[in-house]
């Protein structure tokens, strides 16, 4: 039986996925078409399992929470925007953007 992760492990994970999902992704279309050895190959089907991981995610969170939730955590976590861009952007606090991020991951989590 596979034991749930810890909060601080799933959002570990979470993050780093969302940190590589850009690259990753740019990668897998930059080598469509191409000859890849069983390596490459191999490499190729791990970007394409963390893709689809962030991907999953974002789909849950569409289901259980507000289009802003969607917005601003890819912003955050995927564009890599900063805080201060996007409290700029939205007119919010620093504060009430933690508070909206924390809460929305807790439900990403629950919901998963």
């Amino acid at each position: 039986m596979n034991q749930r992760p810890s909060y601080e492990d799933w959002l570990d994970t979470f993050k780093n996925s969302c940190h590589m999902y850009r690259k990753q992704k740019n990668e897998i279309v930059s080598r469509q078409g191409l000859p890849v050895d069983s390596v490459t190959n191999q490499m190729l089907k791990y970007m394409e399992q963390n893709i689809q991981f962030v991907e999953d995610y974002f789909d849950k969170l569409r289901l259980h929470c507000d289009t802003g939730a969607v917005v601003i955590l890819w912003l955050l976590f995927v564009e890599e925007k900063t805080q201060q861009e996007i409290v700029y952007e939205y007119g919010i606090s620093r504060r009430q953007l933690r508070q909206h991020v924390n809460e929305w991951l807790k439900k990403l989590y629950e919901v998963t």
